[in-house]
């Protein structure tokens, strides 16, 4: 199977300047800043070309033909210009809940609504389910590979690809059993839930071959972990059951992982995740109807203070406001809505006059 071309990430077609992102990265990595935090967006370019945009989403990367996906992943990526540390690579998931469905699950869709899906659960019995385990015959994993194998040829030397979704650890069991389910598992029989949780390291490190290692890819800006299901947990159940696998997935990656945060009551554990090994840098997102990044300021400054980084999000103004108050060698900003590459200059002309 053909793999990326390690030389061809010294120079990528759809971004010129990308061994300038590699220095900001590794300087990033490293604690350090080279004359402006990582600022990260896109732009449409003035002409779109001779086709349309591609309608991507997980439904059609599930059930569109391979090869059409690809092309219109290429077709998006060639449609805009990738500015600051942004790159072109686009997303190969089939849903968060696709690991699960690689063991054994089935990805559902609401009716005529197509941007998100989830795995319904199936296991009532974990000791007749055991063990869990990557299918390497499911349908869904195979299209993966082939996907995967095809975009590494159409890219190579033009852009990445991010490959899949890290739901693992509980997530993975949360997918698999269902919520109250599982919970009731944790009280009743924390030895197998144990078991299981050995098993999806198991899977995590299948998955890593599979899907990074194999196809060479750089994750030079970083890899995402998470643990939605931490909502759920108590304390001494978080740093028993979840906080222990995570820091073994962030070693995979060598630490330069992100780990997204999600809602506000994933914000229990709050201390524990910043004293955590490897998760380098806090993704927090509120949530619908829980305000902006600008309104978590506090905490992105306690985050800091404890040694992590924070990636947040915002529009030109929004970051602007964030900046006057966050540690730059310790930020990534994602820029929402900048309208032309020229307005993308003047923003990463301020990050520099404001350092």
């Amino acid at each position: 199977m053909r793999m990326y071309n390690l030389s061809a990430w010294e120079k990528l077609e759809l971004k010129p300047d990308y061994e300038d992102t590699i220095r900001r990265f590794e300087a990033f990595w490293n604690g350090d800043m080279i004359d402006r935090p990582i600022v990260r967006f896109s732009v449409p370019k003035s002409s779109t070309g001779p086709e349309s945009p591609y309608i991507d989403n997980y439904f059609t990367r599930i059930n569109s033909p391979v090869d059409k996906v690809v092309r219109g992943l290429v077709n998006n990526a060639n449609n805009h210009i990738y500015m600051g540390e942004a790159l072109p690579e686009p997303y190969l998931s089939f849903g968060c809940d696709e690991i699960a469905a690689f063991c054994g699950g089935t990805l559902s869709f609401t009716e005529n609504y197509h941007e998100t899906n989830w795995s319904d659960p199936f296991v009532e019995n974990w000791d007749e389910f055991m063990p869990i385990a990557l299918k390497k015959d499911n349908a869904l994993w195979l299209r993966k590979q082939e996907m995967m194998k095809q975009c590494a040829e159409a890219m190579d030397g033009k852009m990445l690809f991010r490959p899949m979704d890290l739901h693992t650890n509980t997530d993975l069991l949360l997918a698999l059993r269902g919520a109250e389910k599982l919970c009731l598992d944790l009280i009743d029989c924390p030895e197998l839930i144990r078991n299981c949780m050995e098993q999806t390291m198991r899977v995590f490190r299948e998955i890593y071959e599979g899907g990074y290692k194999k196809f060479g890819l750089p994750g030079i800006n970083g890899v995402i972990l998470q643990c939605d299901f931490s909502c759920m947990l108590s304390t001494p159940m978080f740093r028993s059951f979840v906080l222990p696998y995570l820091e073994q997935e962030a070693e995979y990656f060598n630490g330069r992982t992100f780990y997204h945060w999600d809602g506000v009551n994933a914000l229990t554990h709050t201390d524990d995740i910043i004293a955590s090994k490897g998760l380098f840098v806090m993704a927090f997102v509120p949530g619908a109807g829980r305000g902006s990044h600008t309104d978590y300021l506090e905490l992105y400054e306690k985050i800091q203070k404890g040694g992590k980084a924070v990636s947040v999000s915002g529009n030109a103004e929004e970051v602007k406001f964030m900046h006057k108050r966050l540690k730059p060698e310790k930020t990534v900003y994602n820029v929402h809505n900048v309208r032309s590459e020229k307005e993308g200059n003047e923003l990463l002309q301020w990050f520099r006059r404001k350092i």
